[in-house]
């Protein structure tokens, strides 16, 4: 007779075989695929939201330079630039009681030889950046683009504000600095924010171009236009026709006034080569930099402009300070690499 039963013979143990596990070789090669596919996926997303940090503040720099380019056809002059860098920085001046903004003017002599090349009345260099281009201003966009002087004025009229206008808005103003605010308004017979006069809107759209105007609470003198990171939107102004040496250094000068043009578009000889970007090398590829005057520059994603004190930009980029020059210049140079700059006669 024959037993039906449990027969664990090859049957049972090919069933029992089909089933088995992952081998732990099986294991890590899985892990280290899904490592990997994870990785690339950080990178990407790194990628992508530097891309579109990039593409904001470009936007920002675009809107602020179609604002300049606006303000410069309404007034036939570009707008001052504020003494905010000088060497004793000065945003405002007191001119027989009334507060006016100190900017420089191109009637001034002194003013033009800081305009048209470092030093004087605009703060030098430091040993570590000789190429670092003090001629720029953090308070003329707020100032003349957003309308954002709006510390009071003095004189007969207490409520009377530089720009005369209160908040965003001004009125038009003149190459010294000042602003053709009419006098029944400066004598205080009608409201300061009355619309007497033309009284111009900002020529920036704050907001909708990742563009703010920031006043600092504790100094209302202290007002800046700001990009989407927070960090100041520069407003570079120069002169040019003065030739420098054909060697300046370890930099070349050669033909063209490269140090009237501002150090982010100055062009790098041998201590740092190919550091250069391509649209800022105005020997072959940018020579309409020649003839700039001014330039509006953004720190850019990385948010350092690249002349910052060393261990701020080591700190920002996520490295650590170089200990030799070559290497602070270097890593000026990457810091610097993604500042974005509009420019224009």
């Amino acid at each position: 007779m024959i037993k039906i039963g449990h027969n664990p013979g090859r049957n049972g143990a090919r069933a029992s075989g089909g089933r088995r596990g992952f081998t732990l070789l099986e294991l890590l090669v899985s892990i280290l695929v899904v490592g990997i596919l994870i990785g690339l996926l950080i990178l990407g997303i790194r990628a992508a939201s530097r891309t579109a940090r990039g593409v904001a503040e470009r936007q920002a720099v675009s809107a602020a330079a179609t604002g300049l380019e606006q303000f410069r056809d309404t007034f036939n002059f570009t707008p001052p630039m504020v003494k905010d860098q000088a060497t004793t920085p000065q945003r405002t001046l007191n001119v027989g009681g009334r507060t006016v903004l100190s900017v420089y003017r191109t009637t001034n002599a002194a003013d033009q030889d800081a305009l048209r090349m470092q030093g004087g009345t605009i703060g030098p260099a430091p040993a570590d950046n000789p190429l670092q281009d003090n001629r720029y201003s953090l308070q003329s966009l707020a100032y003349y683009l957003a309308g954002g002087a709006n510390m009071p004025a003095g004189g007969a009229n207490a409520e009377l504000v530089v720009d005369g206008v209160k908040g965003p808005g001004l009125y038009a103003p003149e190459r010294d600095g000042t602003f053709d605010i009419p006098k029944d308004v400066v004598q205080g017979t009608v409201a300061a924010t009355a619309r007497v006069g033309i009284v111009h809107e900002p020529f920036v759209e704050l907001g909708a171009q990742n563009l703010t105007l920031y006043v600092d609470p504790s100094d209302i003198t202290n007002a800046e236009l700001r990009d989407r990171n927070g960090a100041p939107v520069r407003y570079y102004k120069w002169l040019t026709g003065r030739e420098q040496p054909a060697n300046s250094g370890n930099y070349i000068v050669e033909t063209v006034d490269d140090l009237n043009i501002p150090a982010m578009v100055a062009r790098r000889a041998s201590v740092l080569p190919g550091q250069l970007p391509p649209d800022r090398d105005i020997e072959k590829l940018n020579v309409q930099l020649r003839d700039a005057t001014w330039a509006i520059v953004s720190a850019g994603p990385n948010g350092v402009f690249g002349d910052e004190p060393i261990a701020e930009i080591a700190r920002k980029l996520g490295g650590s300070v170089p200990a030799d020059p070559t290497g602070i210049l270097l890593l000026r140079a990457e810091a610097e690499r993604d500042n974005i700059v509009e420019v224009g006669k």
